[in-house]
């Protein structure tokens, strides 16, 4: 990721563009990777923002989504 390497792996833009990108691979039909994603992503933002930040409840629902997308597809 080039502004990961621009900003740094933690700064908010780039954990934004990572949020996105699981986003859209979801999106793109991959929900899967979407859930790998965001669950990559969830233990950072915690970190980085706190438990309570809206960035990191919206992280933590989305991966709850693409989870749940994962189930129903019983893509395990």
């Amino acid at each position: 990721m080039a502004q990961a390497e621009t900003l740094g792996p933690e700064h908010p833009s780039t954990l934004a563009a990572r949020a996105n990108l699981a986003y859209w691979t979801g999106e793109a039909g991959d929900p899967a990777a979407a859930r790998a994603l965001y669950a990559e992503l969830l233990p950072i933002r915690e970190r980085v923002s706190g438990p309570e930040h809206p960035d990191t409840l919206t992280t933590r629902a989305n991966l709850a989504y693409w989870s749940d997308q994962v189930e129903a597809r019983g893509l395990h």
